[in-house]
């Protein structure tokens, strides 16, 4: 989400792929910057013949999903990752693509596991963190300089990462975790937040724009019920039901979202963030070139706006440019970007061509079809992946990396099972 620079909560920046330089591939202080994606779940997911994506098989737990790459914590406390790994993203020791999953090496008593553009996290039993995947900005938490290097991608020569977990120093007592593009925060037990990894548009929320690889508290929270990191932006939602946010747009510190109140859940995307409301329905602000706010309009707004038709969602995920949102009969709506399939209405429900560049998508919500009894979702770059009561992954979207998890690198409109979980 983006609000306009020079000002706390001013117009909003549009953030679109046409009207404003939109980040790539390439890293911070490279080039533009490109964003995974994110999700948080309330306090307490284009080949010819499109199929969806599941990761099949019982006993996943938690769910993550990234920019190329996706993560599930298994039952026995395991974690299990497919997809991109030219960084290290899927933690098994190799930087070779996983087109199912392959178990992240070493992990035991994982509670969950986040996902940023090019590495990942897990929260372990005892409230301590161990990262792993791209380390250039610090965003493992541990030393800028390593613990290795990693070259595999196109056009880069070799940079920090660690292909094996490596445990976060000076961090216990935490709660959960979400991870942005090149940073990562904690929301610990005693309800305050930290965060480390890259920090140029303040994304660390300390009041600085230094990069920091060391964990550092963030600025006059207290009393946080949850939190989500966005590209280059996170927000924290507090006990009152009320929501701050800061990085890109705000300041480096946090700063209060007008106009929300009674949330129960958030989720930041690339240049948007949403809520969901204790009523059930789900309001959104920032950048909507995509539709991605789903209030039907592509007006984008720093005042959060109501997303059409929803009244009993209990979760919401955003991805780079599309968001989704988990309903009470446990089955999915999706809106905004449609390039790859991310929403998982087609061929059923026809997007439209008014949006962004003149790219599909939707801009209010539709169903994901041919899936039921979802518990939990999280939106990636290009793909989406719902958890069910079963403990099964079903993922839909984007695939050449492999982001399904199905063994193939089609793209897919509806959901799929992801292999051999």
């Amino acid at each position: 989400m983006l609000v306009s620079a020079g000002s706390e909560r001013g117009a909003v920046l549009g953030g679109s792929r046409s009207a404003q330089a939109r980040p790539s591939r390439a890293r911070p202080g490279r080039g533009p910057l490109v964003l995974f994606a994110v999700f948080v779940l309330a306090a307490g997911t284009c080949a010819a013949g499109p199929t969806a994506a599941a990761v099949s098989g019982p006993g996943a737990v938690s769910l993550a999903a990234g920019n190329g790459h996706s993560c599930a914590v298994l039952a026995a406390g395991r974690v299990q990752c497919w997809g991109l790994n030219a960084d290290g993203e899927l933690g098994n020791g190799g930087v070779d693509n996983a087109f199912r999953p392959v178990s992240v090496a070493g992990l035991t008593g994982v509670r969950s596991v986040t996902a940023g553009d090019y590495h990942a996290c897990a929260l372990l039993n005892g409230g301590t963190v161990k990262c792993w995947g791209y380390n250039f900005h610090g965003e493992l938490g541990v030393s800028r300089k390593g613990p290795a290097t990693c070259s595999r991608r196109s056009g880069t020569a070799g940079e920090a990462c660690s292909t094996t977990p490596v445990v976060v120093s000076g961090l216990t007592g935490v709660k959960s975790l979400s991870a942005g593009a090149y940073q990562t925060c904690a929301l610990l037990t005693v309800g305050t937040v930290k965060c480390w990894g890259y920090n140029a548009e303040g994304q660390l929320g300390n009041g600085t724009l230094k990069t920091s690889s060391q964990p550092v508290s963030v600025s006059g929270l207290t009393g946080v019920r949850a939190i989500a990191s966005g590209g280059v932006t996170a927000c924290a939602l507090l006990s009152a039901g009320t929501v701050k946010c800061w990085g890109n747009g705000y300041k480096s510190s946090p700063v209060a979202i007008n106009g929300l109140n009674g949330v129960v859940g958030i989720t930041a995307g690339y240049y948007y963030a949403c809520a969901v409301l204790a009523a059930g329905t789900v309001k959104c602000w920032g950048s909507n070139d995509f539709g991605q706010l789903g209030d039907g309009t592509f007006k984008s707004t720093a005042q959060p706006t109501t997303v059409t038709g929803i009244t009993q969602a209990t979760a919401v995920t955003g991805g780079e440019d599309h968001a989704c949102a988990l309903l009470r009969a446990g089955t999915v709506t999706c809106w905004g970007y449609d390039q790859w399939g991310q929403i998982g209405a087609r061929p059923n429900v026809t997007p439209t061509t008014n949006c962004g560049d003149g790219s599909p998508c939707h801009p209010t919500p539709v169903a994901v079809k041919g899936i039921s009894g979802v518990v939990a979702i999280a939106a990636g770059f290009k793909h989406t992946c719902a958890r069910t009561n079963a403990g099964s992954v079903q993922c839909w979207g984007y695939n050449a990396e492999g982001e399904l998890g199905n063994r193939g690198r089609s793209s897919s409109y509806t959901p799929v099972a992801v292999t051999g979980l």
